[in-house]
This record gives structure tokens, sequence and C-alpha cells, in this order.
């Protein structure tokens, strides 16, 4: 019952000649090691080096003598019988868990399987002591009973698609889908590709995350100085107030004055206007009338400027919430191939030599409990392509209110429905949203026929008018489960 393996070798050197090695892979949780150790018992190198100050106390370094980790007095499972349980019971708290107890009673048990067998006890992996009945017992003892016959069934769990756990004995705390295997070899090579893809394409998502973010910074800071400057150059009234006032006083004025003062009519104070003494009096009133043409073809400018930049900002927004729902290879792919359109990534030479343009694939299809269609945009490109192309005029469109997410379509061809199929489609807009999960959002939905693309629009947005508003729960959103791929 310890996870320490001695594989043994036959070795050839010139100067021992023949003799013998031991590989001893002792695999204890983040303790474990590899020691390749001699004949007579000492060292020869090993993966982990470990001094005297040690958890266990041993020291492993190239030279010592190979020492085995203490032994585990705790009871061997093979042994177990139901009155040496009804004995380990009667000294503990009943309380307690049940897969505590048996990790702090029996040897060999990683804590998955006692999870798992206090899960087979009572449904309810937090099972306490108190609460097992004697059947419940009876299922320890069966998982004890093949351990010993060596009934090992490689098995993995998959919720959602997504690897949940893996083990020899099939997982029933998950309530996921169990899928066996031939071996356990067959088995963990398909478990460790998935985690190196997954890892990958992580790696790739947070990539272009941090792209996006930087480029949101960047444009954060950009906006700000520009609303900065903006609100100086709405402060122009005194530029054009100082010309008219200056005018009405040139015969007061002369070149090489510094300033002049006079009575403000408009406020009906003195005011002192500064004056370049270089310019002639008129040259003076002219300079003020042209700083104030200029903050205000100023003001024009940065109001575009400041429009382009919120409708970028939002853009960039709607991308990183696109691609945080992207669920396989192809939708980020997709969106990658949108962020080079847009003009914020480079296309790899990869790409390049593949030389046609990636066209948007489908959206999401599903059916609704009424048995219509139903699609969900997954990107920017699906939603354009959903609501301008796919959908008839005559369908209704779901969106959020206020926040980024998917377009979803029902496909009703102005036929009437039922308020629950609206609501249906409504979750679809929630749980494909950045609302996922939020407590009650609103979603706004209308006929296709009035949604329309204003003119030089990123892609995915918008407006629409003469729209009705639902309001949508997250445990509302999470139980409609009704819908189904076609």
């Amino acid at each position: 019952m310890e996870r320490i393996v001695t594989l043994s070798f036959r070795a050839r050197d010139l100067i021992n000649g023949e003799h013998r090695l031991f590989l001893i892979a002792e695999l204890m949780g983040t303790d474990c090691n590899l020691i390749l150790v001699e004949e007579n018992g000492k060292i020869v190198d090993l993966l982990r080096r470990r001094g005297v100050d040690s958890r266990d106390g041993r020291a492993l370094l190239p030279g010592l003598r190979y020492t085995a980790p203490p032994p585990d007095y705790r009871q061997n499972p093979l042994e177990a019988t139901a009155a040496s349980l009804e004995a380990s019971v009667r000294q503990t708290s009943t309380d307690m868990p049940l897969s505590v107890w048996m990790l702090r009673t029996f040897r060999g048990l990683s804590p998955l399987i006692a999870r798992e067998i206090a899960f087979r006890a009572g449904a309810d992996i937090a099972l306490p002591l108190s609460a097992l009945t004697p059947i419940g017992w009876g299922e320890v003892l069966s998982v004890f009973r093949q351990i010993g016959e060596g009934k090992f069934s490689p098995v993995l769990v998959r919720r959602e698609g997504e690897i949940v756990d893996f083990s020899w004995l099939p997982m029933m705390q998950y309530g996921g889908e169990t899928e066996k295997f031939l071996s356990f070899s067959a088995m963990l090579d398909l478990v460790f590709a998935e985690r190196e893809n997954r890892g990958r394409r992580k790696t790739k998502t947070e990539e272009t995350m941090r792209l996006l973010q930087s480029e949101q910074d960047k444009l954060t800071r950009k906006l700000a100085k520009q609303r900065t400057e903006f609100e100086l150059a709405g402060e122009r009234e005194p530029l054009r107030e100082a010309g008219d006032l200056l005018k009405a006083n040139l015969y007061r004025a002369k070149r090489g004055m510094e300033s002049l003062t006079v009575d403000d009519f408009y406020h009906g104070v003195e005011r002192k206007i500064p004056l370049d003494p270089k310019l002639s009096p008129s040259e003076n009133a002219g300079a003020y009338y042209r700083r104030y043409a200029k903050a205000k073809a100023r003001e024009e400018h940065l109001r575009c400027q400041i429009a382009e930049g919120e409708a970028e900002l939002v853009y960039l927004r709607r991308v990183a919430e696109s691609l945080s729902r992207a669920e396989n290879d192809s939708d980020r792919a997709e969106i990658r191939a949108e962020l080079i359109d847009a003009g914020y990534l480079r296309e790899r030479v990869t790409e390049k030599k593949k030389g046609k343009k990636r066209s948007p694939s489908m959206p999401l299809q599903t059916i609704s409990s009424s048995g219509i269609p139903v699609s969900v945009g997954r990107n920017n490109r699906q939603n354009d392509q959903l609501t301008f192309k796919i959908a008839h005029r005559e369908d209704l469109w779901f969106h959020v209110k206020d926040y980024h997410g998917a377009h979803v379509v029902l496909h009703t061809r102005g036929e009437t429905v039922d308020e629950e199929c609206v609501l249906e489609a409504a979750c679809l807009a929630v749980t494909h949203s950045e609302q996922k999960g939020k407590g009650k959002t609103a979603v706004d939905y209308t006929a296709v026929r009035n949604v329309k693309k204003p003119p030089g629009a990123k892609p995915g947005g918008v407006v629409y008018r003469e729209f009705k508003t639902v309001v949508v729960s997250s445990a509302t959103a999470n139980a409609s489960k009704k819908h189904r791929r076609p």
C-alpha cells in the first residue's frame, strides 16, 4: 500500500563489469522523486536532492545510503472487516466526515477515492460517520475488496466536454459523462494531450487578451487627454470677447504696449487684456480672433476624435467579451482574423501562405422547447452575418441591454410566439454575454428589420428601435436547459 516502485536493471561498465542498479520511484504527491541506487544501497544520483531538514527527516544525496520513507502506521484497507471498521469508529468523533476519517485511518487512499467512497456510501461527499448506514459500510468494504482483487478500470469524467478527473474507479460524485478505456496508458495519453492542448489554447487566448487590454489602456489614456483638451477648447469665449473689446478700444492702444485695461461691456467690470508689443492694436485683435477660431475648430475635431475613440473602445471590449466566450480553436481563429483585418494583429507567415480569406463560420444553432430554431452569434463576425445575412427581416432579434454579448435570433418568420419561447431566447442572450451569472439582466428584443448598422460601425456594432424588454435572472438562465442541438 505504498506508492513506491523499484525497477531493477542489469548494467555493465569497464570497472565493475556486470552489476545491478535500481531506479526507485517514490510517487507521493509533492515529495515525488526518482533515485538511482547501486546494489549495495549507495545512491548514485537522484531527481530531487534533499537534506536532513526535509519533511520526513531523510537525507537523500549522492554517496549516501538510501533509506526508505518512514513506515505508515495507518491501517491497511485490504485487511479491513466490518468488525475492525466498527472498532475504529468507536474511537472517533461521529461528526467527522467519512472521507476525512478514511484518510486518517487507512493508508494508500487518495482524497479523490475517499470522497468517492463517501459519496457511494451516502450520496454526499461530506457525509458524517453518524449518518452512515449498514448499507453504506457495505459500500466501503466493497471498494476495499475491489482494490484487493485488482479490479481496476481506467475511466475519466467529462463535464461540458472538459475532463474533470480520472481514476481506476468509475466516478459517481461528479455526475458527468463517464468515458472508459482499454488501458491506463491510452487514458493518460488522452488526458495529458488534452491538458497540453488546453494549456496551449489558454496561452494563445491570454496573449490576445493582453493585446486587447493593452490597446484599451492606450485608448483610455488617449481619451482622457483628448477630453482635457476638449474642455480647454470649450473655454474659448474669453478670446472672442478680448478681440471685441480690443477692437472697440483701438484708438487707445499703441504698438509696443504689453497690456490694455478696458471697460468689459460683457461683464460690467474692468478687464486687463495682454498684448504682443511687436504687433499693432488691430493685429493683436486679429490674433485673438484667430486663436478663438482655432480653439473652435479644435473642439469640433476633438469631438469627432473622442466619438471615434469611444466607439473603438466599445469595439475592443466587445471583442474581448467574444474571446472570453470562445469555445474552440475555430472561434478563436475567427476572432484573430477579425483583429488582423482591423489592423490590431499582424498576419502570420503561415496565414499568408494559405492566401484564402477565412469566411465566418456558422452561428450556434439550437431549437427552443416549442421547436423554433434559434441562432446565436459567438463573435462579431458571426453577429453581423446572422443579423444582416441569415436572419429573416421578421425574425425576432435579442441582445442584452447596455452590455456586450451575442446577437440571438429566434427564427419566427413573423409568426406569433409564446412568452416561454421569448424567455428562452432571452436566456440564451444572457448566457452568451458578459452578464452571465450576474443576477437580473434586461434583454431587449425587436424584429430584425428594426436593427441597423450605422455607417462606419465596427463589426458587431448595431443600433435598433421599437423594442421590448424582458428581465432574466441568472437562476432562470441557468435553469433553462430546454435547448437542444438539431
